[in-house]
């Protein structure tokens, strides 16, 4: 049976979790998702459509759905954002999906949380733990043993070594590379193309190569 979708968060990943879905209807015959729109707390965008799909209306337009199960992603790519956004949902009706494109590979393993979105051409070694409502964008490789804790978000072309520990609600920035053995607290940033070879502090951000503290 179909289930109905609806996309949180209107923006630029929300049209690339469209392409997702697609693929996903084509590849897999079994698990299979009608669009039904998008929810954004942007009262601009009431009514537009926006890839193909109407935005509906904010978070409360969820919390008031009655009828059956009504499936639901959060595409907003910040992750404290996400979790508000997440923990402002009370409708016990909205279930949280798996969506992984169907070239994603595996090794074997793996355990993923409700709600997490992994974009296509990503490499997933073995035993990675993965938790909820988890971004992992286009193009990155995920070492052996390597955890990434809930609302984290791992942008394009990141490459994660054995063993790796990501804290929750953690950008890592696009080109991130990390070696074995680190742990990202949670809140973190790294920046674009950094080369981490220490563990980072919760709350801080580091950028550069080696990847360096620049705030905390």
């Amino acid at each position: 049976m179909r289930k109905k979708l609806v996309i949180i968060g209107a923006g630029d990943f929300g049209r690339e979790v469209i392409g997702i879905v697609n693929r996903i209807n084509v590849a897999n015959k079994e698990e299979q998702y009608d669009l039904v729109g998008f929810v954004d707390d942007n009262i601009k965008l009431r009514d537009r459509c926006i890839g193909g799909l109407k935005v509906l209306g904010d978070i409360q337009w969820l919390n008031n759905y009655q009828g059956e199960t009504l499936y639901a992603v959060c595409s907003i790519g910040t992750g404290q954002i996400r979790k508000r956004v997440i923990e402002k949902i009370t409708n016990k009706n909205i279930k949280y999906p798996v969506l992984i494109d169907p070239d994603v590979s595996f090794l074997g393993g793996e355990s993923i949380g409700e709600g997490t979105i992994i974009s296509s051409n990503n490499s997933v070694s073995i035993d990675v733990n993965i938790g909820r409502h988890v971004i992992i964008n286009l193009s990155c490789t995920i070492g052996h043993d390597v955890t990434i804790d809930d609302f984290s978000v791992i942008n394009p072309g990141t490459n994660l070594s054995g063993f790796v520990h990501i804290g929750e609600c953690t950008d890592i920035g696009t080109g991130t590379k990390i070696i074995q053995h680190i742990n990202v607290g949670k809140n973190a940033v790294t920046g674009a193309g950094a080369v981490v070879i220490r563990d980072i502090d919760d709350e801080d951000k580091v950028a550069g190569v080696p990847a360096k503290s620049i705030k905390r």
